[in-house]
């Protein structure tokens, strides 16, 4: 009996052993980044005109924070998978009220450094002025009434030292209408 009991144990040890060194690979990130805010966790209220008649693009500061995977990962400087760097973002619309006339996607270049353990601010174009000046957002500028809408902003990016990208996301409310007049 004792035989077999260290014989499983020696094959549940090999077994662990081997699926522990198989699950992480150099391309896996350490890090695990997040928004931990964007607009200040307030609405954005979109004016498609001002009360002066110009159209501007309407701009979110985004702060995020950089943590560990696990508690495991040694972090500090000049250590391997510390900082992540944030190159890009896409915003997607979507309508509260279910309809499908929305301002369109687009994508932007970004350059933020998330220390590990550390919090970065940016400041990111949500609403493009040029998403004014089209449909469904123009038809605003003469009507009365807005559009509520939820922005989602997948931000992608790498860890210093690794090639291999990885996406995040945040998605803040916005309401767009003619406040100003």
């Amino acid at each position: 009996m004792n035989r077999r009991f260290l014989l499983l144990l020696m094959i549940v040890a090999f077994v662990g052993a081997f699926a522990v060194s198989c699950v992480d690979e150099a391309k896996d990130s350490r890090s695990v980044v997040t928004v931990t805010s964007i607009n200040d966790n307030a609405p954005l209220n979109s004016d498609v005109i001002t009360d002066t008649m110009t159209v501007v693009e309407d701009q979110v500061t985004v702060v995020f924070y950089n943590r560990p995977y696990s508690q495991l990962v040694v972090t500090g400087p000049n250590l391997p998978f510390n900082d992540y760097i944030v190159t890009r973002y896409q915003v997607d619309f979507t309508r509260l009220d279910g309809n499908p006339s929305v301002p369109p996607s687009f994508n932007a270049a970004m350059s933020v450094n998330v220390a590990s353990t550390e919090f970065a601010v940016a400041t990111i174009k949500l609403v493009p002025a040029g998403h004014k000046e089209i449909p469904p957002l123009l038809a605003l500028a003469t009507m009365p009434g807005g559009i509520e809408m939820i922005a989602t902003v997948t931000f992608f990016g790498s860890e210093v030292g690794i090639s291999h990208e990885t996406s995040f996301q945040a998605s803040i409310s916005v309401a767009a209408a003619n406040f100003g007049g």
